[in-house]
């Protein structure tokens, strides 16, 4: 079984980073509640440009974000149970990524990072989770089971006309779905064995 991991928002912590750096960037003090979708020019009210100069500044260090509460865990405990793990991300910079995920104890997953928009072609997964709408639709075509949006401040205003998307709160609400897949692909297992076997 193989499972796509958004880094921002999945794996990394940023809300919360969003939130302090824009109030640093802008002079401000907004609640995370005021962080509502991606669209930084709507969102802020500001031009291209300006996008431009705040995402470079935004992304200029990550050494200081937490991972998702239950994230490191989660991710090795499935990793012991024979999940493929890898990560997709828009992410430009490799090397900030690949020294998070050091620092973190996730060293296993950076011959398995693709960065989408550096050329890197995403392979087909079975499962993809991210907390951006926009991307798991981009995607979707990858995708042979289900996406997971991973509940965050920034994808509220994310409808799923479609129904193509399930939502997710918590690491430990992603974890219990794919230990229930892994769990009924034993039983499925174990099923067609006794049916070879005459059981």
């Amino acid at each position: 079984m193989k499972i796509a991991l958004d880094f921002d928002g999945v794996i990394a912590d940023f809300d919360e980073k969003i939130r302090q750096e824009i109030n640093n960037y802008y002079g401000m003090d907004i609640p995370i509640t005021y962080l509502f979708e991606h669209d930084w020019k709507r969102l802020l009210g500001i031009d291209e440009e300006e996008e431009e100069k705040f995402l470079q500044y935004l992304f200029a260090d990550i050494s200081d974000v937490e991972p998702m509460p239950g994230a490191i865990g989660n991710i090795i405990a499935l990793q012991d149970k024979g999940i493929d793990f890898i990560i997709a991300t828009h992410r430009k910079n490799r090397e900030e990524v690949f020294f998070w995920l050091k620092k973190h104890g996730l060293e296993f997953l950076i011959a398995r990072s693709y960065f989408m928009k550096l050329g890197d072609e995403m392979p087909e997964v079975d499962f993809f989770i991210d907390d951006s709408g926009e991307k798991l639709a981009k995607y979707r075509k990858k995708i042979r089971k289900q996406a997971f949006l991973m509940k965050s401040a920034m994808n509220k205003a994310c409808l799923d006309v479609f129904g193509r998307i399930m939502r997710v709160d918590s690491w430990k609400a992603f974890y219990h779905y794919i230990n229930g897949e892994i769990n009924f692909q034993i039983h499925q297992g174990n099923k067609l064995e006794e049916e070879r076997i005459g059981k």
